[in-house]
């Protein structure tokens, strides 16, 4: 064998491993999320944690990533869910977040369309050169909702939205790496 193939292998060896490896955990607001899916085909980049305890199946909690690596634009892809979360409604139901010497852009929303739970989420997603759009998001269930109305959903929404208040300045500062460190902006430093 070649010099030159043989150290081509060892570095394919040892490079894509750490392209589809996915950490076995990850810390969040004092929980430690365990990976639960993970696609066993490499050039798909999504991976689920949820808590101990919690499943695919059945989950209060989970933190997800998800890499694009053919998307460059995260305002455009925050904005562009916000669209389709207020899916044609005359009142806003999400918040952006946008901090655009970091492009970074976050978005949060409580999704109560389905039948038997209420969904939060905090999605933030910036772009990594030369890698792609990075994804993140926190999501959030409550279950046993399929006897309230409209307006009671509502109005449990908009309670939720406030305690979101408190997880948006923590989730702006977890990045792609699963590093915390930087100080988090709060409503009034962000523009939109």
């Amino acid at each position: 064998m070649r010099p030159i193939t043989a150290a081509l292998l060892i570095l394919c060896a040892f490079c894509l491993p750490l392209t589809a490896r996915a950490n076995p955990y990850l810390d969040f607001d004092g929980t430690r999320f365990y990976l639960a899916y993970a696609p066993n085909d490499p050039s798909d980049h999504l991976r689920q944690y949820v808590p101990a305890g919690e499943s695919m199946d059945h989950w209060n909690r989970m933190l997800s990533s998800q890499l694009y690596k053919n998307l460059h634009d995260p305002e455009q892809y925050i904005k562009t869910l916000a669209h389709k979360v207020q899916g044609g409604k005359p009142e806003k139901n999400y918040e952006l977040y946008i901090d655009k010497k970091k492009n970074m852009y976050l978005l949060e929303f409580v999704d109560i369309s389905h039948r038997n739970f209420v969904e939060c989420n905090i999605m933030q997603a910036n772009y990594e050169k030369g890698v792609g759009l990075n994804l993140w998001r926190y999501s959030w269930r409550i279950y046993n909702v399929d006897k309230m109305n409209e307006k009671q959903l509502n109005s449990m929404a908009a309670r939720i939205r406030k305690d979101m208040a408190r997880i948006v300045p923590k989730f702006w500062v977890f990045d792609f790496h699963e590093k915390v460190s930087a100080p988090a902006p709060n409503r009034a430093n962000t523009s939109q």
